[in-house]
């Protein structure tokens, strides 16, 4: 019991929706450091051309994101949300890759850290799988709380 009580978070927890806004904002932020900072521009130049494969990808990944980020407002369904963290997902990896891609280019990087994405990959939809498990416990605990609470009478009759 004392397991499920500590997986639920406290009321100033953000939300799993606002985490994920969160997240996608980060990745956004990232990608505007090569936008606007010149010295990045210039190390970099592979990180905004959009005729790079991975600079594309990247791009046509975040305009999924976004369209799906504006889907979420208000009250959301469980597969806009999940359409939305998969969308929020493919934009992580997609600049990662972009990313890894102007490295390369830069001579920074070897072209062969592809089990590096892989092992990233699966980190992180690992932790994505914990956090929707301790969501879900929490919601059952909470409703049987509820529930419970419900069923005993008045104490001030």
């Amino acid at each position: 019991m004392n397991a499920a009580r500590a997986a639920i978070p406290p009321a100033s927890a953000p939300r799993p929706i606002e985490r994920l806004r969160a997240e996608h904002d980060a990745v956004v932020a990232r990608w505007m450091q090569y936008e606007t900072d010149p010295a990045l521009q210039i190390a970099y130049p592979a990180m905004t051309d959009v005729k790079r494969p991975a600079t594309a990808a990247y791009l046509r990944a975040v305009r999924q994101a976004n369209d799906l980020r504006h889907s979420t407002d208000g009250r959301i369904t469980a597969a806009e949300f999940a359409a939305y963290r998969d969308a929020v997902a493919e934009l992580e990896r997609a600049f990662e890759a972009a990313e890894h891609a102007a490295k390369v280019q830069a001579g920074e990087a070897s072209a062969s850290a592809g089990w590096q994405d892989t092992a990233q990959d699966v980190l992180s939809r690992s932790a994505e799988v914990i956090d929707r498990a301790a969501g879900a416990a929490a919601s059952a605990l909470a409703a049987w709380s509820n529930r419970k609470r419900q069923g005993k009478p008045d104490d001030h009759s």
